[in-house]
């Protein structure tokens, strides 16, 4: 069911919990250096993460383990693989999950995906692989997505030497930029170019297409790239600056290795269709100007594909709101949240 414009304009009044959160602790990454702007965030992450559940520390049920994966242009990308870990026995295959991290794609690194790796190993038995995809300004469009998919077939076809069973589940996610990355993902696997076949996308405050692509259908429901300008970490980023984004990465609009809605079969045909499209889990943010890009592809994938999708919508917060503040017990919620979800896309 979609949102009515007031539930959605609602949703958009700050928490009176975040007002006094921001108060205390602001961020913002405005030096025009992109690489100066990186480190600030890698920086301003590393200092909050002992408020994050499991305190940014390791646990002992997930062995932790980097490996480089070889992808088309020759390069090696970084990924850290998360096992269980038992005494005394063999750990039976789990489930296999790749983990995209956020940051626009010119920041992020491991550190990011790395609890929600953790958590998915100890809760599901997963195998969880975290992705270091290659970085805008060394590397612009469409490198990032071409390492996450050459890392994503790598897993799929070799899944078994990594004690992981692809139908037991086989699980895409990320936030922001690794949210546009999973779904991507996802649309490539219904088309048979990613084997065995993606079952679940899990997608958190996800950056999903241009504007401009949005059937004219869908384009009433789009309220937040235009009305959400006060996010306290997306402030202003509406409509014209992500243009300008696109522009500064280098990115081909229509391309469908930037947006789902970039594919020839869209609207959806059938006929090119080798699986079904995997089903969704989105997480939501009130106040961020993406929320309707989350809301809008939800109403896409279950009008237009058929496709199972659960979403929480969380009001009167911003966009990654529990990495900025993770003390709140809002931001413990959501992280709770996500476990759920994951385990929803797993048929749990």
């Amino acid at each position: 069911m979609s949102r009515t414009t007031s539930e959605l304009r609602a949703s958009n009044i700050i928490s009176p919990i975040l007002t006094e959160a921001v108060q205390k602790r602001t961020f913002e990454t405005t030096d025009p250096d992109p690489l100066v702007r990186r480190q600030q965030r890698a920086d301003h992450l590393a200092r909050l993460r002992q408020y994050m559940p499991l305190g940014g520390k390791p646990i002992p049920e997930v062995e932790e383990r980097d490996v480089k994966v070889g992808v088309r242009d020759g390069h090696e990308v970084r990924v850290r693989v998360y096992t269980s870990r038992e005494e005394g026995g063999d750990v039976d295959a789990g489930p296999l999950i790749l983990m995209f991290h956020e940051g626009g794609f010119t920041a992020g690194d491991l550190t990011d995906e790395e609890m929600n790796c953790r958590l998915f190993c100890r809760e599901f038995g997963a195998v969880c692989v975290n992705v270091e995809y290659r970085l805008a300004p060394e590397a612009f469009f469409p490198t990032w997505i071409h390492d996450s998919i050459d890392v994503t077939r790598y897993f799929a076809v070799n899944a078994r030497s990594y004690n992981a069973d692809p139908s037991k589940g086989f699980i895409v996610g990320g936030n922001s930029a690794g949210g546009n990355i999973a779904a991507v993902l996802a649309q490539l696997s219904r088309l048979g170019e990613i084997e065995p076949p993606i079952t679940g996308q899990y997608l958190s405050v996800p950056l999903i297409f241009p504007l401009e692509l949005v059937p004219e259908k869908y384009r009433d429901e789009l309220l937040s790239p235009y009305e959400n300008l006060q996010d306290p970490i997306l402030k202003d980023v509406g409509a014209e600056r992500l243009k300008d984004l696109e522009r500064q990465l280098g990115v081909d609009p229509s391309s469908n290795l930037f947006t789902p809605l970039g594919f020839p079969s869209y609207p959806p045909d059938a006929a090119r269709s080798k699986y079904p499209l995997a089903r969704a889990y989105m997480q939501v943010a009130g106040l961020d100007p993406l929320r309707d890009h989350a809301l809008v592809y939800d109403r896409i994938l279950r009008v237009e594909y058929g496709v199972r999708s659960k979403v929480d919508l969380y009001s009167g917060f911003g966009h990654m709101f529990w990495t900025n503040w993770p003390e709140l017990r809002e931001s413990h919620d959501f992280v709770e949240d996500t476990v759920r979800g994951t385990g929803w896309l797993l048929g749990r």
